[in-house]
């Protein structure tokens, strides 16, 4: 992967999505009506069985995505940062986290990502609310590589060298192309093993790779 390439994180995550579904047929996506500009509409061409526009009806969309992690499906969710989030709130803690179900929230343009668009598509609060709901593993990729990398994490159900299961993901995002700083998955697992693997593992672990803003 050419490091002086400069792709949106959005596009790289869409496609490690939609390499991941060739090899997994139970992951699933949801998405509220914003395919192309999520880039979910990558995953959507290639599996149209199994992407599934709720509209804008984001709690709906978190619900419908906690009871198909319930039912063994790997569902990801996805919408702009405070939508899929903010909007959400009580869903993902009484549907999703209550119950244990293998969801994955995916939220693009944080903090002021969506500037131009005002504060109702301002992500500034997102990351610190989440942070207060236990069981949910945060990701911020500051680089497309890295937003791939965790797409593949984010489908392993354990990590033998820190025991820890990732059921409940929330991954944050900008919007902009930016250039590549990381070429391995080692960068990734080298820091979770680094990171916790001799911790105590609390309820909630939060893994931040980028600024906010």
């Amino acid at each position: 992967m050419n490091k002086d390439t400069k792709i949106a994180t959005r596009q790289s995550f869409g496609e490690a999505l939609k390499d991941l579904g060739e090899k997994n047929e139970s992951i699933v996506v949801l998405d509220a009506d914003l395919s192309g500009a999520t880039k979910t509409n990558i995953f959507a061409k290639a599996f149209p069985e199994r992407f599934f526009d709720m509209g804008i009806a984001e709690q709906n969309m978190c619900s419908v995505a906690a009871a198909l992690g319930i039912e063994n499906k790997k569902p990801y969710l996805y919408s702009i940062g405070n939508f899929d989030t903010l909007r959400c709130l009580e869903q993902i803690r009484n549907n999703i986290l209550y119950h244990n179900s293998n969801t994955k929230i995916i939220s693009v343009g944080s903090g002021f990502g969506y500037g131009p668009m005002g504060v109702t598509h301002h992500a500034t609060e997102d990351l610190g609310i989440m942070r207060c709901l236990p069981g949910l593993t945060i990701f911020t990729p500051s680089d497309p590589e890295e937003a791939r990398q965790i797409a593949h994490i984010t489908t392993i159900n354990a990590i033998t060298s820190c025991t820890f299961k990732f059921l409940c993901v929330f991954i944050a995002y900008q919007i902009p192309p930016k250039a590549f700083f990381h070429e391995s998955i080692k960068f990734l697992f080298f820091s979770l093993s680094s990171s916790i693997s001799n911790l105590f593992l609390p309820s909630s672990i939060i893994f931040s790779l980028s600024s906010l803003f």
